[in-house]
């Protein structure tokens, strides 16, 4: 959840809002689609699984509960024609490649680094893209930690955090540019999410109630 909801704004800055096909790496991404989808009007999504079985049970389950068509990839290379692609993986291999890049495209990565080697994106691409990440000093430690020790990105090809688009600090997409954002997670994303979850438990009178300390 608190990744769908750091990508809702940045469905709002950085995907093109005249845009409306979008590509899932992974069954696993429904939250991060979710956040899209409430600042897009998603037309058609196409999913691509490592296991063809999981894409069509997502593909079967989700036509109907996210309300948009439900296409499967027949490879990753079906996803050239996405406007939006967001992924999750745990995936050592470059999945985001160069040859899927094009003008307006945005992606959004919530599957990188931390210091278990994942890297979904190919780091050859970053500066080919407007970055954008949840939080500067968090990618250079844990996202693009890798990418960093290989001198392929430094801070200064980091465009811009969330919360400099947020608050206005610099503008978002402009014109056809290909934007990512990556994001690795940050503590108060799940404190606010976990805030917001309690919340609307403790209005509809459903859960239960115990003290941690007894």
């Amino acid at each position: 959840m608190s990744s769908g909801s750091a990508n809702l704004p940045c469905g709002i800055f950085l995907s093109n809002p005249s845009r409306a096909i979008e590509g899932l790496l992974a069954k696993s991404i429904v939250a991060v689609h979710c956040g899209v989808k409430e600042v897009r009007e998603i037309k058609r999504v196409i999913v691509y699984d490592i296991s063809r079985n999981a894409s069509e049970r997502f593909a079967h389950e989700m036509s109907s509960s996210l309300g948009v068509e439900v296409r499967i990839a027949n490879s990753i290379n079906d996803l050239k024609v996405c406007d939006i692609i967001s992924c999750a993986t745990p995936s050592k291999e470059p999945l985001i490649t160069e040859n899927l890049l094009h003008e307006g495209l945005h992606i959004n990565s919530v599957g990188m680094g931390a210091g278990l080697g994942k890297r979904e994106v190919d780091f050859k691409i970053l500066r080919k893209t407007k970055v954008v990440v949840d939080d500067k000093e968090v990618a250079e430690s844990e996202s693009l930690s890798e990418a960093f020790k290989e001198g392929l990105i430094t801070t200064r090809e980091i465009y811009a955090s969330l919360g400099d688009l947020v608050l206005g600090k610099l503008k978002g997409r402009e014109k056809d540019e290909t934007t990512i954002f990556i994001s690795a997670g940050m503590a108060i994303q799940d404190v606010a999410v976990a805030k917001l979850a309690y919340d609307r438990a403790a209005e509809k009178g459903v859960g239960r109630k115990f003290n941690f300390f007894e």
